[in-house]
């Protein structure tokens, strides 16, 4: 092989292999179970929390100030309990996480340390799933890791993982990204919210519970232990029931213990 040849089929190597390169996100501990992710904006970093239940991705009036941006227009989206909250979007941000590049054609502006104890560490913002939009994603939370796939990688991982039941929701207006997987009892299939936020028990409705035989009332607080298959798995897990707006929510412990493929392309969520 003469040397312009080898030179070529370096350069060719090289790009190829950069087309088929994964991001690896690394999380840590914030409090307790939630985790956080270091996020650079033009420059700066800043610390958020990563919940795959958020719907929508926040940042910071504060941030939004430092980007010389206008908050505008009025959003809306309701919490699990049902209670309505509104914010302001801001237009054209882009998040540098790793090596991976995400831009946002709006994000919400909101305070998130309004809602925390004023002696926790600085939060900046909220990343959530909505920020992997069009984007496939493994989830490895006991390994702290959020690896950014290609389509390639992606295929090679689904061939030994187990096609789940789901629904990809945006909310009223679109302007949201929430991921519910299902769970199938008496032939009916029943809708849980993947929210790694979650760091309760896995939730039921009481309705859900009162379905599920598990519960004969519509008292919220109760706890049973109770069977849920997702995919082949059996998990044989404590429920709480709550006065919610879904059938239920996955939390922090169920979604721990497995690896999860998030295909946000094609709307799939498979599971290892």
């Amino acid at each position: 092989m003469n040397k312009a040849m080898a030179i070529v089929l370096l350069l060719t190597t090289t790009l190829f292999s950069k087309s088929i390169s994964q991001d690896t996100l690394g999380l840590k501990t914030y409090v307790g179970n939630l985790k956080q992710i270091t996020i650079s904006i033009e420059g700066k970093k800043y610390q958020f929390l990563f919940d795959t239940g958020g719907a929508e991705t926040f940042i910071s009036p504060a941030i939004c100030n430092i980007l010389k941006k206008t908050p505008h227009g009025k959003e809306f989206g309701y919490r699990m309990n049902g209670e309505r909250i509104h914010y302001q979007i801001c237009d054209s941000v882009t998040f540098d996480a790793g090596t991976a590049k995400i831009f946002h054609s709006t994000v919400g502006v909101w305070d998130v340390m309004s809602i925390l104890p004023k002696e926790l560490p600085k939060i900046d913002g909220i990343i959530s799933l909505k920020s992997f939009d069009n984007k496939i994603i493994c989830l490895d939370l006991t390994n702290n890791m959020i690896i950014v796939e290609t389509n390639k990688s992606a295929h090679k991982k689904t061939k030994e993982m187990t096609l789940l039941s789901s629904r990809f929701a945006s909310g009223l207006t679109g302007n949201e990204l929430n991921v519910f997987v299902g769970a199938r009892h008496n032939n009916v299939l029943y809708w849980f919210l993947f929210d790694s936020g979650n760091l309760d028990s896995f939730i039921f409705s009481p309705l859900t519970a009162y379905e599920w035989g598990i519960q004969s009332d519509s008292v919220s607080g109760k706890t049973y232990k109770t069977d849920i298959v997702l995919g082949v798995e059996t998990n044989n897990t404590e429920v709480v029931t709550k006065d919610i707006i879904y059938d239920g929510a996955l939390n922090y412990d169920i979604i721990s213990k497995k690896v999860y493929l998030i295909d946000l392309i094609k709307n799939q969520v498979w599971m290892n």
